[in-house]
């Protein structure tokens, strides 16, 4: 089955977590902009932009525990863990229906 998916940023942990594992080869198409101009789009797995969001967000803890800004980057792991638990839940479910 091919999975493809093409929208904006999404910003909650749960859905970008739950995503990447339940379709990992599934391409997301990333926008990059240059001020107002238009660069190009970049293709890459689900799989891939989770490991891009983990490192984002590992960056921001370390701005948080620095004193650079005042976003709780350590309140998005929780929301990853609870895509997590949905993620696997619905697995085990699938798996007792079949």
């Amino acid at each position: 089955m091919r999975v493809e998916a093409s929208a904006r940023a999404v910003e909650s942990p749960g859905v970008i977590t739950y995503y990447a594992l339940q379709f990992p080869t599934a391409r997301l198409g990333i926008m990059f902009r240059l001020g107002l101009v238009f660069f190009g789009w970049l293709r890459i797995s689900a799989w891939t932009g989770l490991v891009l969001w983990i490192a984002l967000q590992m960056l921001g803890a370390a701005m948080q525990v620095g004193g650079f800004t005042n976003v709780s980057a350590f309140a998005h792991p929780g929301g990853a863990g609870a895509g997590v638990a949905v993620w696997f839940l619905r697995r085990k479910l699938a798996a007792g229906a079949g």
